[in-house]
């Protein structure tokens, strides 16, 4: 998965089908008969030892319509250190443009080519597919010795999802000081009853009485301990994940359910789809798993897999966060679908169909952190019939001054430049999109709350069918970083008429003093109120517009530049 931009919880199991130990399939080998001339029985052993008398089968689960409905008008999730992604951060770099006698006394630099303030050199992988095994999944408890801690896992008759603010109920901070107090890479726990005992006494010492608190303490264990493999043939037995410290998605599920045993909680596996803002689309399979436990009555989601970081390159990175404990049902059934065995572990009052499900709008943990309350339009999958542009708000209510929006826009995997261009406002951004060319359009949005950073996380994805090509071909110019109050009133296209005289009309609150580059020849451009205006004859090949440094007048930092027509 070379170059792919695997960035957020992208961690779904290529072998999710072969719990343990099963390496992908292969030919099967000749068979050699054996004769047995002496006419006496084989002496036959049992050749999986491993394999004893506690296997535990997965309960057929019945539906039940006795769910949540679907609430459109999210919860507001708690804005805090808990969700996790451990953010590289990189200074803005400019290059010096060449001075030159044409161009007066001034200097100028350019900046780098983060086109809206995000930069990502990792390319999609055409070669992006899983091999998931179809396969009737079964229980893997076969290389358990016999629980301590047990009890008869029959299927609930009333299901109850919880409405409850979990992680408002529990003391978060101190959770996990305890957890990083116990962190000991030297230590290898010999048995999944050792690692429960030394959980049991944690939580005497400490007052962890309530089974929230029971619930996160091992949830954040195996967040913080357990590593996800990115490998094929991963051992995802309870027990393997837990000595070896490295396992995939029903490793994670499977520890947390056996781990919560010695609490008395009832954990149940749902197997289903995890969805990821991937743009290949894939076949309707099931590639993931993940835990309904039950609290006080009622049932919740978690997620562990994701909890514990992201894979970038193919490698994984870890990432913590407490976003998908005790997830709302409303929020993970956009990334999370049970198979229709499983269905009613969606803990909604309405089910939704798959294809319900596959064209809901991708959101990120990063869309609810950044305090995004609406998507307009807000269908994942979009078609336009009679039209290549349209106009996307993100609103967000509790708006944070140094929030920055960014998109890219892919077709058939490759990425596009300049058919984006994104304002920001009092208490919502606006992406302008234009698609030239009939096709499938995949557009990736990201935000960061870092002033003068290139890197940001991702929050949503849309996808864009076009039934049309355009009438006339347009682009945008090309945009590099600014603050966050500019807005190009005009020209708002790129390619610009040569030898004929252009109108240059830009609005801020932010800047002072604004200039154009023509043909390395630097003009300022007058201001009025908060608009700033200039007509120019077009020459060169190309267009910079930008703003003079306060402490440096004679340096112009070039925040648009605009390609003249040949």
């Amino acid at each position: 998965m070379k170059g792919l931009i695997d960035m957020y919880a992208d961690l779904e199991d290529p072998n999710f089908g072969s719990f343990g130990n099963k390496p992908p399939k292969k030919a099967p080998a000749p068979v050699k008969k054996i004769v047995n001339n002496n006419n006496k029985k084989p002496n036959v052993k049992n050749i999986n030892n491993n394999f004893k008398n506690n296997n535990k089968n997965i309960n057929n689960n019945k539906n039940i319509n006795n769910n949540k409905n679907i609430n459109n008008n999210f919860k507001k999730i708690n804005n805090n250190k808990n969700f996790g992604g451990n953010q590289n951060y990189i200074n803005n770099f400019y290059n010096n443009f060449d001075n030159d006698d044409d161009c007066g006394e001034y200097n100028y630099k350019e900046f780098d080519h983060n086109y809206q303030g995000h930069d990502d050199n990792n390319d999609i992988d055409d070669n992006d597919d899983f091999n998931y095994d179809k396969n009737i999944i079964e229980d893997p408890l076969s290389m358990l010795s016999s629980p301590k801690y047990t009890y008869e896992d029959n299927d609930d008759k009333n299901i109850i999802a919880g409405t409850e603010d979990i992680k408002s109920k529990i003391d978060i901070p101190k959770i996990e000081s305890i957890v990083k107090s116990l962190k000991d890479e030297t230590h290898k726990y010999r048995s999944i009853e050792e690692l429960q005992q030394v959980l049991k006494n944690v939580s005497i010492k400490n007052n962890l009485d309530s089974q929230e608190s029971q619930a996160f303490l091992i949830y954040c264990w195996l967040a913080k301990n357990i590593s996800y493999y990115t490998g094929s043939s991963p051992d995802n037995t309870p027990l393997g994940a837990l000595q070896k410290r490295i396992t995939q998605c029903s490793g994670y599920s499977r520890l947390y359910k056996e781990l919560l045993k010695v609490f008395h909680i009832k954990s149940v596996l749902v197997h289903g789809i995890g969805r990821t803002y991937n743009l290949d689309p894939r076949p309707k399979r099931e590639n993931h798993e993940w835990n309904a436990i039950k609290l006080n009555g009622e049932y919740y989601l978690c997620e562990v897999t994701w909890g514990a970081g992201k894979v970038e390159n193919n490698k994984f990175i870890r990432n913590y966060s407490t976003f998908y404990f005790c997830c709302p049902p409303e929020i993970f059934i956009m990334t999370h679908y049970p198979s229709k065995d499983l269905s009613k572990w969606m803990l909604l009052d309405k089910k939704i169909s798959q294809d319900q499900f596959e064209n809901i709008l991708y959101k990120d943990k990063y869309f609810y952190h950044y305090a995004f309350s609406e998507i307009q339009p807000s269908q994942g999958i979009i078609k336009l019939m009679n039209q290549n542009s349209i106009e996307i708000k993100f609103e967000n209510n509790s708006f944070i001054k140094k929030l920055r929006l960014s998109c890219k826009v892919f077709a058939e995997n490759k990425l596009l430049e300049n058919i984006s261009y994104i304002e920001k406002f009092e208490n919502y951004f606006l992406v302008n999109l234009i698609f030239n060319r009939r096709g499938n359009y995949n557009v990736l949005y990201f935000a960061t709350d870092k002033s003068g950073t290139v890197h940001s996380e991702l929050i949503a994805r849309q996808q864009f069918y076009v039934m049309n090509d355009a009438k006339q071909i347009k682009v945008f110019p090309t945009i590099f970083n600014f603050p966050d109050e500019l807005y190009i009133r005009e020209p708002k296209y790129n390619n610009l008429p040569r030898n004929k005289e252009i109108l240059f009309r830009f609005t801020s609150n932010e800047i002072d003093d604004m200039g154009v580059v023509i043909d390395k020849k630097c003009m300022h451009l007058q201001k009025v109120d908060d608009t700033f205006m200039g007509k120019f004859i077009i020459s060169g090949d190309e267009i910079l517009v930008g703003k003079f440094e306060l402490d440096n007048p004679k340096n112009m930092k070039v925040m648009i530049k605009y390609k003249v027509r040949k």
